[in-house]
């Protein structure tokens, strides 16, 4: 089966936009038709898409940790630069058995790549929390990028002694 897709190509022709979702093209060969002024037929060889998303680095704490401080923040670390989504502190939620935690957010200035999410008071004892970041809560600076669905950690805070 042949398909044939019509793109308004950029310069270096990586990534395109659709409806909002960016792609990234892989064209091999050289066949682009002129259909009518800036629109163009790629078609005939081999071609692949890939959804482009925001990529998480790491976590503090790390997803299941144990041992947990109770006066901890809690860091969401990203491969690029990040700004706020719309509405960020309503898309992220901590959460324990008794209920949600309060907290502030915010992207640290110096590198920009950090989520921070500070409780306003300290975590309880002996507690399991999960921490949930949802889609467009934060995005790329540089493309508007958001994550591949909601991010989700869970940890456990050490016991009090």
């Amino acid at each position: 089966m042949s398909e044939t897709i019509g793109i308004k190509p950029d310069p270096a022709m990586e990534v395109i936009r659709v409806d909002g979702v960016d792609y990234e093209v892989t064209a091999q060969g050289n066949f682009i038709v002129p259909r009518q002024p800036g629109e163009y037929l790629l078609g005939r060889f081999p071609h692949s898409f890939e959804q482009v998303f925001l990529e998480l680095s790491s976590t503090d704490p790390a997803d299941e940790e144990t041992d947990v401080p109770v006066d901890t923040d809690i860091d969401f670390i990203f491969a690029e630069k990040i700004e706020e989504g719309t509405d960020m502190e309503s898309k992220i939620t901590v959460a324990c058995s008794t209920g949600s935690v309060e907290f502030t957010a915010a992207i640290d200035p110096v590198g920009e790549k950090k989520l921070t999410i500070t409780p306003d008071e300290n975590l309880a004892y002996s507690t399991l929390y999960t921490v949930t970041v949802k889609e467009g809560a934060v995005v790329s600076q540089a493309e508007g990028l958001t994550t591949d669905g909601d991010l989700v950690i869970s940890f456990t805070t050490e016991a009090e002694t």
